[in-house]
C-alpha cells in the first residue's frame, strides 16, 4: 500500500487496503480482548448520553430559577461573582421560605453544597488517608507520621481512591428521606444513616469488590495509553515545551482546599500559585541536568538548523529518506528534542531566593508543614514539595492512564496504582490478596468511619456536615492560630487549617 501511495503509478483505496470485511476471522484471544473492551465502551457511551438529557434537565431548571427568581440573565451569569449569587439567594429566601426550617445563610448554602467535599478535606487534614507506604510509590505524597518500626506513612489520594470514598462512602452514607411540610416544600433530610457507621462489614465488602473490579478491569491499560494520545497530541505538537511543565497533583489540590471553598473559587487560588511553586523548584538547579540538557538542545537544534536551511534551499531534498524515515519525520523529532530540553536548562539570570519563592507560593495555597519551616532550602523540602507539583508529562500519565478521568460519573478507574505498589513489594500469589487488602483493610475502614462519628454535627435546616465546615472554634479551635478557644489536639485541625478556611470565607463573602 505505502508503495503505491508514494509511487502515485497504481490507484490505492485507502478505505479498501485498510478496513477488513471480516474483522473477527479468525478469531483469537486479542480479537476478543478489544471486542470486550469496546463493548464496555459503547455501553459506557450510552450511560453518558442519557445521563446527559437528565442533566440537561437540572441545567435547564437551575437557569430558569436564576431568571425568574434571583433576576439574573444569561449574561450576567458569565460575570457576577459568587458571592452577590448567593446574596440574591438569601434575599429570596426571606420572601419565598425556600427552607421551611430556616431562613438559610450564605454559610449555610456554602455547607450543604460542599457537604461531602469537606469530609474529604477533613480526612486528609487529620491524616486519615495515610498509608505505610514507601515515598517513590507514584501517588505518594507528603509523609505525615512514622509508625514505631520507622515506617512511615504519607497521604495518598489517587483518583480511583476519590472515586472510590464518593461512590462507596461518601455517597452512601447519607438517607434519602424526604419530608413534606404544610408549605407544599419539601426537605431532604441529609442525615447519616446508622447502619453505615455500625456496619462496618458491608462497607468492606462494598470495598472489596470495588478492588476486583479494578483487579479484572487492569488489561485493559493499554487503550489508556490511545486515550491519553488523543487527548494531548495536539498539544504536545503545538507546545513540545509543556511536557516538561509542571502542575499540582490530585491529592494537593484536596490538601491545599479549604472548608467552604467554593470549586470555581479554589481554582482561582491554586492556578494563581503554580507559577510561585515553579520558580521555588528551579531554586535547586542541577548543574549536570542543565549541562547535558544544553547539549541535547545544541545537537537537535543543530539539525534543526539545516533542515530548515535546506528546506529553504531545495524543498524536494525534504522528500529523501534516511534509514526509512524521510527528512520531514526527522525535522519534527529534532524540533520537539530541542523545545523539551531548552525548558530543562537553567536560567541563569534566576536569582536564588528558596525562602522568598516559597513565601509566595504559601500566599495562594496557604499550605506550610511545621517540618517545612526554615527549611525551605533544604533537599528534605524540596522532594516533599516535589510529590505534590508534578511534571506534566508524569501527571498525565497518572491521571489518564492509571486513573482513567471521567468515567463512572465523575472520576475513574485505577487500573494499576495498587497493583504496581504491591508489585514492588510482593511475588506471585500474594498479589492478588495484597490488592484486595489495599482497598479492605481494617484499620483504614475503622478510621474512616470513626472519623465520621467524631467530626459530624447536625445543622438546622442543612443537615449533617462535618463539623469543621461550622467553625466551631469551642470544639476544634487552636489558640496557636489566633482562635479564641483552645480544644485538644484529637479535634482541632492540623496546622489550623479550620482558622485559615475562616479567614478565606470571611475574604470570600464579605
Amino acid at each position: 500500500m505505502w508503495d503505491a501511495v508514494e509511487s502515485g503509478i497504481k490507484p490505492c483505496d485507502l478505505a479498501k487496503e485498510a478496513l477488513y470485511e471480516h474483522p473477527l476471522t479468525p478469531l483469537t484471544t486479542f480479537k476478543v480482548v478489544i471486542f470486550g473492551y469496546l463493548g464496555i465502551t459503547f455501553i459506557y457511551w450510552i450511560f453518558c448520553f442519557l445521563r446527559f438529557f437528565v442533566q440537561l434537565k437540572d441545567t435547564l431548571d437551575i437557569r430558569q430559577f436564576y431568571i425568574n427568581s434571583l433576576g439574573v440573565t444569561d449574561n450576567e451569569m458569565q460575570t457576577m461573582p459568587w458571592a452577590s449569587i448567593l446574596e440574591k439567594v438569601v434575599q429570596v429566601q426571606e420572601s419565598r421560605q425556600l427552607c421551611v426550617v430556616k431562613d438559610l445563610s450564605a454559610h449555610d448554602i456554602v455547607m450543604r453544597l460542599m457537604r461531602k467535599q469537606n469530609y474529604l478535606i477533613g480526612m486528609l487534614n487529620k491524616g486519615v488517608l495515610a498509608f505505610s507506604i514507601s515515598s517513590w510509590v507514584p501517588g505518594a505524597g507528603p509523609t505525615i507520621k512514622k509508625g514505631p518500626n520507622g515506617t512511615r506513612y504519607c497521604l495518598m489520594l489517587t483518583k480511583t481512591l476519590e472515586w472510590t470514598l464518593n461512590w462507596c462512602i461518601l455517597h452512601s452514607m447519607f438517607d434519602r428521606q424526604t419530608d413534606k411540610h404544610t408549605l407544599g416544600c419539601f426537605v431532604v433530610n441529609f442525615c447519616i444513616r446508622n447502619d453505615f457507621v455500625s456496619d462496618r462489614n458491608t462497607l468492606k465488602k462494598r470495598l472489596t469488590v470495588v478492588g476486583v473490579a479494578m483487579l479484572l478491569l487492569s488489561p485493559f491499560l493499554v487503550f489508556m495509553l490511545v486515550y491519553l494520545f488523543l487527548r494531548h497530541a495536539e498539544q504536545f505538537y503545538n507546545h513540545p515545551s509543556t511536557a516538561s511543565s509542571r502542575r499540582w497533583s490530585n491529592l494537593s489540590k484536596w490538601i491545599f482546599r479549604e472548608y467552604n471553598e467554593v470549586d470555581h473559587l479554589f481554582k482561582h487560588r491554586i492556578n494563581s500559585s503554580v507559577t510561585h511553586a515553579s520558580d521555588y523548584l528551579k531554586q535547586f538547579p542541577s548543574p549536570i541536568l542543565s549541562i547535558i540538557a544544553k547539549f541535547v538542545s545544541f545537537v537537535s537544534g543543530g539539525f534543526a538548523a539545516i533542515l530548515i536551511i535546506i528546506a529553504f534551499l531545495e524543498e524536494s531534498l525534504l522528500e529523501g529518506h534516511i534509514f526509512g524515515r524521510n527528512l520531514f519525520w526527522y525535522g519534527a523529532v529534532f524540533g520537539a528534542i530541542t523545545a523539551i530540553n531548552r525548558a530543562l536548562v537553567s536560567d541563569e539570570l534566576l536569582v536564588l531566593d528558596p525562602h522568598g519563592t516559597m513565601s509566595l507560593t504559601i500566599q495562594q495555597t496557604h499550605y506550610m508543614p511545621k517540618k517545612w519551616r526554615a527549611k525551605e532550602n533544604t533537599e528534605f523540602v524540596r522532594m516533599e514539595f516535589e510529590t505534590l507539583l508534578q511534571w506534566r508529562c508524569r501527571g498525565n500519565l497518572y491521571c489518564y492512564v492509571v486513573h482513567r478521568k471521567d468515567v463512572a460519573g465523575r472520576d475513574g478507574f485505577d487500573l494499576c496504582n495498587s497493583i504496581l505498589a504491591h508489585l514492588c513489594s510482593t511475588k506471585g500469589g500474594k498479589l492478588i490478596r495484597l490488592h484486595l487488602r489495599n482497598w479492605s483493610t481494617v484499620p483504614w475502614v475503622n478510621e474512616i468511619l470513626q472519623f465520621i462519628e467524631d467530626f459530624t454535627v447536625d445543622v438546622e435546616g442543612v443537615g449533617r456536615v462535618c463539623s469543621f465546615s461550622l467553625f466551631d472554634f469551642q470544639k476544634h479551635g487552636n489558640s496557636k492560630y489566633a482562635s479564641p478557644h483552645n480544644s485538644s489536639s484529637t479535634y482541632r485541625s492540623s496546622q489550623g487549617k479550620m482558622e485559615k478556611s475562616f479567614l478565606s470565607f470571611q475574604t470570600s463573602y464579605p
